[in-house]
């Protein structure tokens, strides 16, 4: 028998290495986590972003900024909030979900989540209720029919 026909147990699983999440990526799980939150309407970038823009955040800015030091995040987020919410209420529940989406998602740790409210914007407009089709009874009415006697 040689020796490639003996069966080799499978190498051990590496148990070192670097292992690295890009900014953009936690970026992205952060904005999508403070969408998630009632009364976020939209994010929006910050000042003047400097090198390489994909062409969709041209003009929007990155809508989140993340810089990552030894395996600490600090995420900063600018919201437009809906008017009408209670902006300090939107602004604990994004920092709460962004915090645990980000250390759930990426394990790192985050040291902090600052928030600027750039924007209230209106709600959406109620939207009207449809008219019932002719010969229907609008929901919730009495049936005007009789019911048909039993014999």
């Amino acid at each position: 028998m040689s020796t490639d026909e003996i069966p080799r147990p499978a190498p051990p699983p590496a148990e070192s290495g670097a292992t690295w999440i890009a900014d953009q990526i936690v970026a992205k799980i952060a904005a999508a986590a403070a969408r998630e939150v009632d009364g976020v309407v939209d994010l929006r970038g910050g000042g003047l972003r400097r090198g390489w823009v994909r062409a969709s955040d041209r003009g929007r800015g990155a809508a989140a900024g993340v810089r990552i030091d030894e395996g600490r995040a600090s995420i900063d987020l600018r919201l437009v909030v809906r008017d009408g919410a209670a902006i300090p209420a939107v602004v604990d529940g994004v920092r709460a979900r962004v915090t645990e989406r980000v250390q759930f998602g990426t394990g790192l740790t985050v040291a902090k989540v600052d928030i600027g409210v750039v924007d209230v914007v209106p709600g959406p407009a109620p939207q009207p209720e449809p008219e019932p089709a002719a010969g229907t009874a609008p929901t919730g009415a009495p049936d005007t029919e009789a019911p048909a006697e039993q014999p």
